[in-house]
């Protein structure tokens, strides 16, 4: 799983690629989509990336 800044977005992540799966979209690239799609939220929010290791 990529990793995430906070708990809403790693939600946020786990539903879509759960819902891709289920749906049969985007075979094989369930996680990437969903973390593509979860990445976008975040800088539309104006969220800053965790920098942590």
């Amino acid at each position: 799983m990529p990793r995430v800044s906070n708990l809403k977005r790693a939600q946020e992540y786990k539903t879509l690629k759960h819902t891709f799966k289920k749906d049969h979209r985007d075979s094989g690239r369930e996680e990437e989509v969903a973390a593509s799609i979860a990445n976008q939220h975040l800088q539309q929010a104006g969220e800053p990336k965790d920098n942590s290791s």
